[in-house]
């Protein structure tokens, strides 16, 4: 389960890179935003990793239910990217 977050990221930010190559004809170089950008995806999969771990280690199970809007945290995170 802590696998699906760092893939995910590493998955959209291929994705889009591989998009702009089709549509624009060429890859594209990261600028330094989208270099923080992928630091924040990076990011919100650590959060996600250690809120899993946590929940596996007090609960014995991973529950949305248990751990209430922070569940969600995740999502927040890389929304914005």
């Amino acid at each position: 389960m802590a696998v699906w977050s760092p893939l995910w990221g590493i998955l959209a930010v291929l994705g889009v890179l591989v998009a702009a190559q089709l549509a624009l004809g060429a890859w594209l170089r990261p600028s330094p935003m989208a270099m923080g950008i992928a630091v924040g995806i990076g990011l919100s999969s650590v959060v996600n990793v250690v809120l899993q771990r946590w929940e596996m280690t007090r609960f014995g199970i991973t529950e949305p239910e248990l751990v209430g809007p922070t569940a969600g945290l995740f999502a927040v995170l890389i929304g914005p990217a």
